[in-house]
């Protein structure tokens, strides 16, 4: 499972773990080891053999520098893995990522309009990154499954039956979807990212830093759209026009 930075990686994470520890009995405590991040490790993790291992990596492994250097090489370690793959609004994505990269991470220090240029960060970095996952996935013969953050928002519990489904986890309970789903909303991972750290943390990436300002949070505001707040109109209809042009057929709403 992956995707570029701020497409909804921690959310999807959180509400399969979550679902994972209901359906299988398993302790809250479990949450942490249901992914691994090497994947190598996918077939001797600590879950009883037939339970499905979950590689998660953003397949980006020099993130901050221009160009994809080694994309398309991690990409080749799941060739023949099924692959979840998420994908968001170009506009959304690029003011959530700035958001993460000035202010909780503080590594960019220019401005929004710049970032969505950069060729360290910006739209069209992000599309040549889709076009190389697209390049990888049409040459696997495993299966891909393309979840887009917006359907996650307008359905998350059908998104979140299709991922399990998808990843071999079968006759999952209404019941345990709609608790997974009910512990992974917005306010619910908001109170994990504040009670977390990093030794303590349920999920990735959801602990509080030092740096408390509302745009340092992980989860910083959810839905969509939000990118009408921060965005101009001349740069909203540079990266529409870029994205129609660019975007991977292969992610296609229809596909």
């Amino acid at each position: 499972m992956g995707g570029y930075l701020k497409c909804g990686n921690t959310w999807l994470s959180a509400s399969l773990r979550h679902a994972m520890v209901g359906h299988y009995r398993l302790p809250r405590e479990a949450m942490p080891k249901l992914f691994v991040s090497d994947y190598r490790l996918v077939g001797s993790a600590w879950l009883p053999k037939g339970r499905p291992r979950i590689f998660h990596d953003h397949f980006l492994p020099h993130q901050g520098e221009a160009g994809l250097r080694d994309v398309a090489e991690t990409l080749r370690l799941v060739h023949r893995l099924p692959l979840i793959i998420l994908i968001r609004d170009l506009k959304d994505l690029l003011v959530s990522h700035y958001m993460f990269e000035a202010f909780r991470r503080e590594l960019y220090d220019g401005t929004l309009e710049q970032f969505v240029r950069s060729p360290e960060y910006g739209a069209e970095k992000v599309l040549a990154y889709y076009k190389c996952v697209a390049d990888a996935r049409r040459a696997s013969p495993a299966s891909t499954l393309v979840i887009r953050y917006e359907d996650m928002w307008n359905d998350a519990e059908g998104i979140l039956a299709r991922a399990l489904n998808f990843i071999g986890i079968a006759n999952v309970a209404n019941d345990t979807i709609q608790k997974a789903v009910a512990a992974s909303s917005f306010d619910n991972m908001r109170k994990l990212e504040s009670a977390g750290t990093r030794a303590t943390v349920l999920v990735p990436n959801l602990f509080r830093t030092a740096r408390d300002r509302p745009e340092a949070w992980h989860v910083r505001t959810g839905g969509t759209g939000n990118w009408r707040e921060h965005l101009d109109v001349e740069t909203a209809a540079w990266i529409n026009a870029l994205q129609d042009q660019e975007l991977d057929p292969f992610f296609a709403p229809s596909h």
